[in-house]
């Protein structure tokens, strides 16, 4: 079901963004993928919230010491991070942390910059925290294979498997802040958070 979504999702994005390209002529590639990708993953948003929204269950018990442990962590990680880009594994610096995966993101384009703080961070988070989590953990007791599944449908939905384990190990620790607080906002101010730390770091 998972791999359905994944591709469901991906092949949204390649259609979208043909015809967006189609339609807009005079628009890049790049702005017309990004539209396409929003849009996709605005789609997924509407269908997950009517397929779970009759489940409301809570899964581990409410801690905002984890909470802010794995808040903690997650921004030191990502600050660390490109040490775990595949191509950088036997060839890390502290001073590349930023200069690759800044050029992601744009402090001077309107649109990429509401997108990275704001449209990314809600939309991933309650797509894959929430979402596709509580579709996949029926079993409360067995938390470990949903919040991998979903960490995973994450990371390829990126498309860049050079950073393949940066958002993998990521999305586990957004994981852990939504189950932790039990509320999305949390993980959503954690991952616009790291978004502007890139920004203005880059």
């Amino acid at each position: 079901m998972t791999l359905i979504f994944v591709v469901g999702v991906i092949l949204i994005q390649f259609v979208l963004s043909l015809l967006l390209y189609k339609i807009i002529p005079s628009s890049n590639v790049e702005q017309s993928v990004l539209i396409a990708i929003d849009l996709s993953y605005f789609f997924a948003f509407i269908v997950l919230y009517f397929l779970t929204k009759r489940y409301n269950v809570r899964y581990l018990q409410k801690s905002n010491l984890y909470t802010a442990f794995f808040f903690v962590v997650f921004i030191v990680f990502f600050l660390f991070s490109e040490g775990f880009r595949f191509s950088n594994f036997f060839n890390f610096s502290s001073e590349l942390t930023f200069k690759t995966i800044g050029s992601l993101y744009s402090k001077t384009d309107t649109y990429k910059l509401f997108r990275t703080l704001i449209i990314i961070p809600i939309l991933e988070e309650f797509i894959f925290r929430k979402f596709l989590f509580k579709l996949l953990a029926v079993n409360r007791t067995k938390l470990l294979i949903p919040i991998i599944i979903t960490n995973l449908a994450f990371s390829f939905l990126h498309l860049d498997f050079d950073y393949f384990l940066i958002f993998f190990i990521s999305g586990l620790l957004l994981s852990n802040i939504y189950l932790r607080s039990q509320n999305i906002l949390i993980p959503i101010l954690a991952h616009s958070f790291v978004n502007l730390l890139i920004l203005y770091l880059y």
